[in-house]
Order: C-alpha cells, then sequence, then structure tokens
C-alpha cells in the first residue's frame, strides 16, 4: 500500500470472512486504522494505533493528513459502500482522489433490497442516520418505493409516527435487519403497527407504498387540494409567531421572497440566519434545503423563543436556534455556510460580513436586507474592502388596503436588498 494515500474499505456485517484475501493483507499491514466500533471489534487483536470514529470526522481527516506525511499504512473502515452515504464521501470532499483509495463491499441498501426481492433502479433513497426526518417529506409525497437508512433500533417506529402525523402513512414497511449475517431477517409490517416497536441497531427499512401513486390522479389531486400541493413561499407575517405589535421585526413576505431567491438555495445547503428575529426567513429556508442545516442566529431571549416555536408549528427539526450575538457566537458553528442572510447585525456589520466571506463555501451567496442608508454605505464599503462582487436593489412593496368601499394602496418602508458573492476573475 502507497504510504502516500490511505484506503476505505467496506466491510458487511460478516466482518473479515466477506473481505478478500489481497484487502484482509492490506489491513493486517496498516499502522493506523479507524473505523466505527463495530467494525473495530473485527479486528481485536491488531497491533495498529486505533482510533474509534464517531463524530469526530475532522480529527481523522487531521490525523490522516499527518500520516501521509510519515508515509504511514493507514485503513479506514466503513459499512458497506462507503461512498454511498458513508464517510468515503465527507473524505472525498477533503482530499484530492491520488490520496486515498476506496474498496467497496455491497451498501446495506443493495442488501436490502436484495433480501427483499424489490428491484430499487426507481426506488428514492434517503438517510435519516443523524439527520432529520424531514428528509422523508419529499420522497414521501412522490415515490412508491424508498430506501431509508436509519439510526438505530427505535428508528422504524419514529419513522412512522413521522409519516403517519403528516397525513403520509399509506406505506408498509420492511425491515431488514442483520443484513449479510446468519441471523439476517426480513419482516414486513403495516406502519400503524410500528409505533413502539424496537428492532435490531442494525437495521434498514423499505417502504413500499401500497397504492402505487398514479401520474393521472396526482395531477387531479393536485389540482384538487392546491393548497397542500402548490410552490408555498412567501408566507402571511401572520403565519409566524413573533413579537408583537412590532411587525417591523418579522421581514415582510414579499421581502422574503426575493431573499430568498437571492440566496441561490438548494436541497442540503447550509444557511446562516444572522438576526433571525422570528425565524421567518429561517423557516422558509428550511422548506427549500429540506436536507440541508439552518442557524437561526438570534441575540434576543424573546424571539429566540419564537424561533423554536415556529420551529415546532412548521416541522423544521433542521434549523438550529443560536442564542447569541453576531459575530461572537459565529465561532460555535461548525459548518461553513453556503448561503449567509443578514437581517440584522446589532452595529456590527463589518465584523459579521469578513467573518461570513472568509467561511462562506466556493459558489456561496451573501444576502442583506438593509433598511437605513447608513447601514448601506457602510455595508458598500466593507465589500468593497473584501473584494466581494455585489448588486443593490431597492424595493418599495405597496399593499392594497381597504378605504370605505373602495381600495387605495398602502406603502411599506423601502428596503435595500444587497447580495454578494466571491469577486472571481
Amino acid at each position: 500500500m502507497d504510504g502516500n494515500k490511505f484506503l476505505v474499505i467496506g466491510i458487511g456485517d460478516d466482518g473479515p470472512s466477506g473481505l478478500p484475501a489481497s484487502t484482509l493483507e492490506i489491513i493486517r499491514r496498516a499502522e493506523f486504522l479507524a473505523g466505527g466500533e463495530r467494525h473495530l471489534s473485527f479486528f481485536p487483536d491488531h497491533p495498529a494505533e486505533k482510533m474509534m470514529v464517531k463524530s469526530n470526522l475532522k480529527e481523522l481527516a487531521i490525523r490522516l493528513e499527518a500520516g501521509m506525511s510519515r508515509n504511514e499504512q493507514m485503513v479506514v473502515l466503513a459499512s458497506g459502500d462507503p461512498m454511498f452515504f458513508g464517510v468515503g464521501g465527507y473524505l472525498a470532499k477533503i482530499f484530492p482522489p491520488d490520496r486515498m483509495d476506496v474498496r467497496p463491499a455491497p451498501s446495506a441498501m443493495q442488501l436490502a433490497f436484495a433480501a427483499a426481492h424489490i428491484p430499487w433502479d426507481e426506488a428514492a433513497l434517503v438517510s435519516v442516520h443523524a439527520k432529520p426526518l424531514e428528509r422523508l417529506l419529499a420522497p414521501a409525497r412522490s415515490a412508491d418505493v424508498i430506501g431509508v437508512f436509519t439510526e438505530d433500533g427505535t428508528t422504524p417506529g419514529k419513522i412512522a409516527a413521522f409519516l403517519t402525523s403528516h397525513g403520509l402513512g399509506d406505506f408498509d414497511a420492511i425491515i431488514c435487519e442483520r443484513l449479510g449475517n446468519e441471523r439476517q431477517s426480513v419482516r414486513r409490517f403495516p406502519l400503524a403497527e410500528l409505533n413502539g416497536h424496537v428492532f435490531d441497531p442494525l437495521n434498514t427499512v423499505i417502504l413500499i407504498r401500497r397504492k402505487p401513486i398514479d401520474a393521472t390522479a396526482a395531477r387531479q389531486s393536485t389540482e384538487a387540494h392546491s393548497d397542500a400541493y402548490r410552490l408555498d413561499i412567501g408566507l402571511p407575517e401572520e403565519s409566524f409567531v413573533h413579537r408583537k405589535p412590532k411587525l417591523g421585526l418579522i421581514t415582510k413576505s414579499e421581502i422574503r421572497i426575493l431573499s430568498l431567491a437571492k440566496l441561490q438555495l438548494f436541497d442540503a445547503a447550509v444557511v446562516w440566519d444572522i438576526g433571525a428575529g422570528s425565524g421567518s426567513v429561517s423557516i422558509e429556508a428550511a422548506r427549500i434545503a429540506s436536507h440541508g442545516t439552518i442557524y437561526a442566529i438570534e441575540k434576543n431571549v424573546e424571539d429566540i423563543e419564537n424561533v423554536r416555536e415556529n420551529i415546532a408549528r412548521f416541522g423544521t427539526s433542521h434549523v438550529r436556534p443560536v442564542h447569541g450575538t453576531a459575530p461572537d457566537v459565529l465561532s460555535e458553528i461548525a459548518d461553513n455556510p453556503d448561503a449567509v442572510f443578514i437581517g440584522g447585525s446589532a452595529g456590527r456589520m463589518r465584523d459579521i460580513l469578513d467573518i461570513a466571506a472568509r467561511r462562506l463555501r466556493p459558489g456561496g451567496r451573501i444576502v442583506l436586507n438593509l433598511a437605513t442608508v447608513e447601514n448601506l454605505a457602510e455595508t458598500i464599503a466593507t465589500l468593497k474592502t473584501l473584494t466581494l462582487a455585489y448588486e443593490l436593489i431597492q424595493v418599495q412593496i405597496s399593499r392594497g388596503a381597504p378605504i370605505l368601499e373602495m381600495t387605495r394602496f398602502e406603502a411599506l418602508n423601502p428596503v435595500t436588498i444587497v447580495t454578494a458573492w466571491e469577486n472571481k476573475p
């Protein structure tokens, strides 16, 4: 094995017996061996330095970098296919292709569909391992077959309760336990029977819709229940819990729509909402970035409680409230952002923009809502200092309001929306 690279090896529940001799020889020669507790237990007498991998992926990457500088023989053990919702995907984002090799085993998902005798070429695949159950909503509304990587033995029951609570209980669940092991089990249940049921911690779930979706019927249902299915952003201010009568503390619906468009969010985006107030932008960002993580950063105690209540109201558990003043609390957030929304700065705009610009991921956007010319002037000067590209739009919204038996237009305060991004030549 080349000491200038490390090897990521997929291993099944059958352990070393399922690995070819050449792979076992590589593991035998390893000077550093990393993996989950179960993976390392397959090699209890191995003399290598060992590192148990849990949530310490950053530390693992640092150790691998140090080991390559010393030409150490290093192996990372992972479940099944390391590049399929596994540690390999994380490491591939950090190390170039010539620094790592990957030897996959069949993934638990492959084994599950094979054991259940169900083709999976058109199945929706999702992981709720250390991820919010909201990830299930989109596929549960559109797919007939869903493969789910789970967290532990209680996850199937949680999945059942979650889908049922959202009116999506028309599934059977096939629970596949100990795949590839002599104790392998494949059982089918209606969702209603899963509540409170605990399974083996090593389980994979396949959801099968009882009545497959008919495209024509789905379209007719969409037309008949448009409120449930149509694109729904720019929720009214009254939808959110917020401090009253100070409606200025919540981003107006029309401004929110434009700001969300400028953020250019995607399904797995990491978002910082700085000066979150009631969390209206965070909530709407979470409905777009359903597989992402949104950090709602707010210094006011009353507002942060409103954020929590809105998270519960809209079922967006992947919004994380962060109580504190920016930029001081930004160092507590490990995830670098794909998008940063700044709705309030508490007089520290320069410092906030500096940190946001340094930590923004490639292709990311910073969007600000500004109501005063002083803040606008400071923002433009700071963006120039940071050599960020930017655009400005000023939005003047007027809403229809009744006057006697007629309608007049009532103006809202104008808002300048600033969008900034990395200035590439």
